[in-house]
């Protein structure tokens, strides 16, 4: 459990479970334990006075889902949590030892795909998501998406951009042969526990050709999206003319959501500080330019007009972002422009959702 404070920290409400009932000075019921908080709530709060309640953890996965796109994206909210539902059916008959319609999960996928590479604010708010709770299926389907959005950006044929998706899809797979003990271990992981977990790209590289007829593509997404092409990679340590263009493409995105998502050991990121970690992985020769520059780009033109929240609470609209200061933008705060590293140990804290953005009191002009 947790106390958050309504006035300072509203961002760090929505979307979490209720730890108690919350009461008003009238002794009013005003907020069930057990609920969900939502952006509406908010000012309610504020205006019964009300200066700090206790929360649990995020809602789940796909009630978040229908919070942040059921309004603007219906269809896509709704093809996201059907394909959220048969990628952990799936990967749980795995783990079960029975069979697994992994090609109906990866068909399903190309409706998912569609829908996403038709928005850039789409993009955008995936990044939004909050908790670790069942992280490898959600990690799937970003990678998925975010694949093939690269995929895109590189002008490749249709039936390559959806292959690429379903690589991103499936390259974790491995995960579900590795102990959950490793998998959900909120501290860091010992040398023994890490070695463990770098076998999951074999591991998902076998089930693969053991569960269906697998594409090359999809076969080397899952082996090699850990190379690095300065070979300091996994699990073979391959050098950049050795590694698989999918693989490459795979590498950045994967990087970027993992930074910027919660997990049992990891607090989220902010999508701009998890750009910076792949811009940084780029310019060290670790990540691949030719499809990293172009993915980066996109996203730093995607996050450019959003709503951020600053670390001294503050609500902030990004005006311009440059690669070499991804961390630093130009901001309008309070009516005037200025440089993120002009406010002493300020930071951007996360990007804003449009619930966020209405209960922390909407945009800054």
């Amino acid at each position: 459990m947790e106390w958050i404070r309504v006035a300072d920290e509203p961002h760090k409400l929505i979307d979490r479970v209720l730890a108690d009932n919350v009461i008003s000075d009238e002794g009013l019921t005003l907020l069930r334990e057990g609920m969900v908080v939502r952006g509406r709530h908010i000012p309610m709060l504020r205006r019964q006075g009300i200066e700090m309640i206790p929360v649990g953890s995020y809602a789940p996965v796909l009630d978040q889902i229908d919070q942040k796109f059921h309004e603007h994206y219906p269809r896509f909210a709704d093809t996201y949590k059907r394909q959220f539902g048969e990628l952990k059916s799936c990967f749980s008959k795995i783990q079960q030892g029975d069979k697994a319609d992994l090609d109906n999960a990866i068909a399903m996928f190309t409706e998912l795909a569609e829908e996403a590479l038709e928005s850039v604010n789409l993009f955008e708010v995936l990044q939004q998501m909050h908790g670790h709770n069942e992280y490898t299926y959600r990690h799937s389907i970003h990678v998925g998406l975010l694949g093939a959005l690269v995929g895109k950006l590189m002008k490749w044929p249709s039936d390559q951009i959806v292959r690429i998706g379903h690589a991103g899809l499936l390259h974790d797979i491995g995960k579900i042969r590795i102990s959950n003990a490793i998998i959900d271990k909120p501290d860091k992981l010992t040398p023994v526990e890490f070695a463990e977990i770098k076998k999951h790209c074999e591991l998902g590289h076998e089930l693969l050709i053991n569960y269906m007829d697998a594409h090359e593509d999809l076969l080397d997404g899952t082996l090699y999206h850990h190379e690095r092409m300065d070979g300091s990679g996994y699990p073979f340590g391959l050098m950049s003319g050795d590694i698989p263009d999918i693989a490459q493409v795979l590498g950045v995105v994967d990087v970027f959501d993992a930074v910027s998502s919660d997990r049992a050991y990891h607090r989220k990121s902010s999508p701009l500080a998890a750009l910076g970690v792949v811009i940084s992985e780029v310019y060290q020769g670790k990540l691949s330019a030719k499809y990293g520059l172009p993915f980066i780009q996109y996203m730093l033109d995607a996050y450019t007009g959003s709503t951020v929240i600053l670390s001294d609470g503050r609500v902030a609209q990004v005006v311009r972002i440059q690669m070499e200061e991804v961390e630093n933008p130009l901001i309008r705060l309070n009516d005037q422009v200025v440089s993120l590293r002009s406010l002493k140990d300020v930071e951007i804290l996360d990007v804003l959702d449009q619930a966020s953005k209405k209960a922390i009191g909407g945009m800054t002009s």
